[in-house]
């Protein structure tokens, strides 16, 4: 796991290394995934996802089957 730390607009980008295998070209066509930090409110984080449309984006909650906790 990487744990990192950043600051409200800091943006992170997920993208494939050439030492991975595979082809990159396929994994991340229409660009590298990028997460933005929108805000931090208490214990909240608010960030912003843009991913290429064939990737699904799911909260692991939901995935799980875990009931979650709204406020």
């Amino acid at each position: 796991m990487l744990i990192l730390t950043r600051k409200p607009g800091e943006v992170l980008l997920i993208k494939p290394y050439p030492e991975a295998g595979g082809d990159p070209k396929e994994w991340f066509a229409n660009g590298p995934i990028r997460l933005r930090i929108n805000g931090v409110s208490g214990n909240q984080v608010r960030i912003g996802i843009e991913a290429p449309r064939a990737l699904r984006i799911l909260r692991e909650e939901l995935v799980n089957g875990i009931k979650g906790k709204r406020d």
